[in-house]
């Protein structure tokens, strides 16, 4: 095997191994430690392989070969990796704040949008302004198809200025969301 097929190999292990991970399809701590074959026995100076293969109670994975526990005991427990997205789903003010996260950000993508579209639409017509009629709709010579309100925000009066610096549009859930241009 070339060099390249060697690195490729080597990657697509250590994807699958987070992959398989992140999955929580085996725990490596709990997994037995693999017996020393008989040719590592009568040898102790051959060092032991890089990678064994342990069966896991939901998959078969490659894993580092386990080493000895220190003197002073088993390492502390790792910090859990996922603490944030299980407090979220299973804490409920976690879980509104990041949906009142996600709606702020969806309004102020439709903000940027509109931006945007309005001033190339401005730099195109050679005019000082541009509506939202003026940007949206299913014709040929729209800039955008359409604006999807996340919280009842309503687009439709929307106008932006050559000279304007920032837009912005509220809604009864999230108040007033500003996008500078």
């Amino acid at each position: 095997m070339n060099r390249q097929t060697i690195i490729n190999l080597g990657i697509g292990v250590l994807v699958g191994l987070i992959l398989a991970w992140l999955l929580g399809l085996f725990d490596p701590h709990s997994l037995p430690a693999p017996a020393a074959s008989s040719a590592q026995a009568a040898a102790p100076g051959v060092p032991k392989p890089a990678f064994t293969t342990a069966t896991a109670t939901k998959a078969s994975v490659a894993m580092p070969a386990v080493a000895s526990v220190p003197a002073h005991g088993p390492d502390p427990a790792p910090a859990k990796a996922s603490a944030s997205a299980t407090t979220t789903l299973s804490d409920p003010d976690n879980f509104d704040r990041v949906r009142q996260q996600s709606r702020l950000k969806a309004a102020t993508n439709n903000l940027r949008i509109l931006a945007a579209s309005a001033q190339q639409y401005m730099e195109d017509k050679d005019v000082s302004s541009a509506s939202y009629y003026d940007l949206v709709g299913t014709g040929t010579d729209n800039y955008v198809r359409s604006v999807s309100p996340v919280s009842g925000e309503d687009y439709t009066d929307f106008i932006i200025f050559k000279d304007q610096t920032q837009v912005s549009v509220s809604a009864a859930s999230f108040g007033t969301v500003t996008f500078n241009l």
